[in-house]
């Protein structure tokens, strides 16, 4: 992977559930992490509270609780 711009970026990542525990969500999150590290980028991510696996990896990698975030929307639009 290589990161050509030093500008914050969105990205999503989503294991194929005949996928998960092989690894590959450790070592996509584990090589970008280590990557803007590299470039003096500090890494954050989002997660919803409720995916207990990803916060799992996630605090494995390194990764603390800063912030809560509260989604709201106008009345019955969804995106």
């Amino acid at each position: 992977m290589e990161l050509v711009a030093r500008d914050p970026f969105r990205g999503s990542l989503v294991t194929h559930p005949a996928s998960a525990g092989r690894g590959f969500a450790t070592r996509a999150v584990g090589q970008l992490t280590h990557d803007l590290l590299e470039l003096d980028l500090t890494p954050f991510l989002y997660v919803s509270k409720g995916n207990v696996p990803a916060v799992r990896l996630y605090r494995r990698l390194g990764y603390v609780h800063h912030a809560t975030v509260v989604k709201l929307r106008y009345g019955s639009i969804r995106y």
